[in-house]
């Protein structure tokens, strides 16, 4: 093998690396709930926003930083990538506070992510073509579904060996290395200019998505309408709802800016023709569904797991091994032996399984933990996702040309990101005020309480998700009765499986009754037949 051989697929491991980087730090924050809510004495609406700020900043500056390898060169941009999560992860071991860990580190980690994720494909299609390119991105498809595999486990071992602050200090240390082998990176020759960068653009469609995004991921800690903790008001009511309202004000900005933009010949940061064709909107939407379903699941199956299950970290991340198990299962064996079922089949099969998966997890959970059915629901969420995970990005690359399917990665992942926001700021919502409700209206109706202690809980704006013992700490801290206390374990325990398996059956009827609107534009033949057709035909020719 010559050098240049050689050097090539060290680039490739490389990337790999910085793959499976980006997914074990996703991984660690979401094992790590009960571990921080501990360290950090952070409640449950807290965690949910500490799992949301990764996709959130992602989600809303991938867009705009994602384009910019073609300004600055693909290098240079994973380098800035990787650079950003290492602070992020120093600053995540480091941190006594848990409005740091969020706002500083998570928020750092998502804009590393920003850079580092639309580099890795860039450099794909700068070192590698034609067969070595499918093979490249066809390793970096497996990293992922290993990493899924893999990196909870790793994160929860170390959590449980030693703390969460040594596993991330470990991957400050991975990131390190990874930033001296991005050394061996080659260089791009060609840059396009600066100048031609679509500045008004990525400022709109950031501030946008920011505005929108935040204003949801808040809803469980301020309230949607009726504020609860939220630092200020408008008008009597909570911010979030104005924060979304003017998000949506500021994309609908964004798209006549780059109607305009188009109009006078000017370079757009999204093309027109992403908005106006009808198979792109619906191979997005489908890149959101995935990850909706993956997000709700997270913040919905993990701290019941930690919480009310016990389970530790390590133990976590075993009982989620089923769901990347199902997934790469799905999503590499599809196109292998259903290459003749269309993708609107494929997607429509693989959220109806999404939505099983809900319906089985909601009798799969019991009021002190899990049962038997908890296991076959995290699979078949791994099925489900992996089937539309093998078409969402073919039915956006399908429609367009070359040139714009390179460019319309960081679109799709933009909406992964978002997708997964929205899922964990949606659950998070629900079931924090599921629970608030249903805990109020079993107190008022058991006769043991006195009116006193009625009284003060009315004024309680919302009751997060608790461990026992937690609970009972929040009752010595409120002085709550001795007399009092085993009756408000007892409504507790209740009221926390009672939302849990709302949430899972909202979660069901959210994903069946938006398959129609959601895959109307899916193709209605099958892109991987049709494309290993026609590879087939270049290659005879």
């Amino acid at each position: 093998m010559s050098f240049k051989s050689t050097l090539k697929w060290q680039g490739l491991i490389i990337l790999l690396l910085a793959q499976f980087g980006t997914m074990a730090d996703n991984a660690g924050v979401s094992v790590s709930a009960t571990s921080l809510a501990l360290a950090l004495h952070a409640q449950m609406s807290q965690i949910a926003v500490a799992n949301a700020m990764y996709p959130l900043i992602a989600g809303s500056f991938m867009v705009s930083i994602g384009t910019l390898g073609l300004f600055l060169g693909w290098t240079r941009t994973f380098q800035i990538g990787v650079a950003l999560l290492i602070l992020a992860e120093l600053i995540a071991a480091t941190t006594h506070e848990i409005a740091i860990f969020n706002f500083g580190a998570r928020s750092l980690a998502g804009f590393g992510a920003s850079f580092l994720i639309p580099s890795v494909l860039g450099l794909v299609s700068v070192l590698y073509s034609g067969r070595d390119r499918v093979v490249a991105f066809g390793a970096i498809g497996a990293v992922v579904g290993i990493a899924n595999i893999i990196a909870p486990m790793i994160f929860g071992f170390i959590i449980d060996a030693f703390s969460y602050r040594v596993a991330f200090l470990s991957l400050c240390g991975f990131f390190i290395l990874l930033l001296a082998a991005s050394l061996l990176l080659p260089g791009e020759a060609h840059k396009e200019d600066l100048k031609t960068y679509d500045r008004g653009g990525a400022v709109l469609v950031s501030l946008g998505l920011l505005l929108f995004s935040g204003g949801l991921m808040q809803t469980s800690s301020w309230g949607l309408v009726h504020p609860i903790n939220a630092p200020v008001t408008l008008f009597g009511i909570s911010p979030c709802l104005p924060l979304m309202i003017a998000g949506l004000l500021v994309l609908a900005g964004f798209w006549r800016f780059e109607v305009r933009r188009s109009a006078t010949g000017q370079s757009c940061l999204v093309p027109v023709s992403f908005f106006t064709s009808p198979q792109i909107r619906a191979g997005v939407y489908m890149c959101a569904v995935m990850f909706f379903v993956l997000g709700a699941f997270t913040i919905l199956g993990i701290p019941y797991l930690q919480m009310v299950a016990g389970y530790s970290a390590f133990e976590t991340s075993l009982v989620l091994v089923f769901f990347p198990v199902g997934m790469v299962l799905s999503s590499l064996g599809t196109p292998i032996l259903f290459s003749h079922l269309s993708s609107q089949m494929i997607c429509r099969l693989g959220m109806v399984l999404s939505a099983l998966a809900c319906l089985v997890g909601a009798f799969g959970i019991t009021r002190d933990g899990i049962g038997l059915l908890y296991f076959p629901a995290t699979f078949l969420i791994g099925l489900g996702t992996g089937l539309i995970a093998s078409q969402a990005s073919i039915i956006v690359t399908e429609a367009v040309d070359q040139k714009l399917a390179s460019q319309s990665g960081a679109v799709q992942a933009a909406a992964r990101n978002i997708g997964q926001a929205i899922g964990v700021a949606l659950i998070a919502w629900l079931l924090m005020f599921s629970l608030t409700d249903d805990f109020k209206s079993d107190a008022r109706l058991n006769q043991n309480i006195s009116a006193s202690v009625l009284s003060d809980l009315s004024e309680v704006a919302a009751i997060p998700l608790m461990s026992n013992d937690d609970f009972g700490d929040a009752m010595t801290r409120f002085k709550i009765p001795e007399d009092d206390r085993s009756t408000f374990l007892a409504i507790n325990r209740d009221a926390r499986y009672d939302a849990a398996h709302m949430s899972w059956l909202v979660l069901a009827l959210l994903i069946l009754i938006s398959i129609p609107l959601l895959t109307r534009s899916v193709p209605k033949h099958s892109l991987m037949q049709d494309k290993q057709t026609s590879e087939g035909e270049t290659s005879a020719i």
